[in-house]
């Protein structure tokens, strides 16, 4: 037996114990009860939702932000990346390291080509890592939100029974 027929048993039994006669009136008042029993279980809902939502609000806040922070940070490090003078900089450094230890400028030039043939070829990597990234995001975000709304559908199915 669910909710709803308890709640019916129980309006029957309330509206038999006053004694009515005129079925159209108890009829009525059983109407008037189920109304004001269905008003109050959604005031009691709304008022669950907003206690629900105050509590979890500065939890998803404090995601939101931390999350926010960490894509900056790797967004400026891509950029950094994309840099080309900061490229050049990095190959020249490194070419200047390798020829003070006195190393030949055949196995020179082929150290510095692979560094930087490396670090080019890693540039494309987080462009994808970022797009797969957000598309977890959203694809979360879908499934979120269409489990609250589902979840929303069968309480207000169970209300009304």
């Amino acid at each position: 037996m669910n909710r709803g027929d308890q709640g019916d048993e129980w309006i029957d039994e309330v509206v038999e114990e006053l004694g009515l006669r005129d079925e159209e009136l108890k009829k009525r008042i059983k109407d008037k009860i189920r109304e004001k029993l269905a008003e109050a279980r959604e005031e009691g809902d709304a008022a669950e939702v907003r206690e629900i939502l105050a509590a979890v609000t500065p939890f998803i806040d404090d995601i939101f932000n931390a999350l926010r922070t960490g894509l900056k940070d790797v967004l400026d490090f891509i950029q950094h990346s994309y840099d080309g003078k900061k490229i050049g900089e990095d190959v020249a450094q490194l070419y200047q390291a390798l020829k003070s230890q006195g190393l030949p400028d055949e196995m020179i030039r082929e150290m510095v080509k692979q560094y930087y043939d490396k670090r080019l070829a890693a540039l494309p990597a987080w462009g994808d890592i970022l797009g797969r990234l957000m598309q977890l995001v959203t694809q979360s975000t879908a499934e979120w939100t269409q489990t609250r709304e589902t979840s929303g559908e069968q309480d207000k199915q169970e209300n009304t029974q």
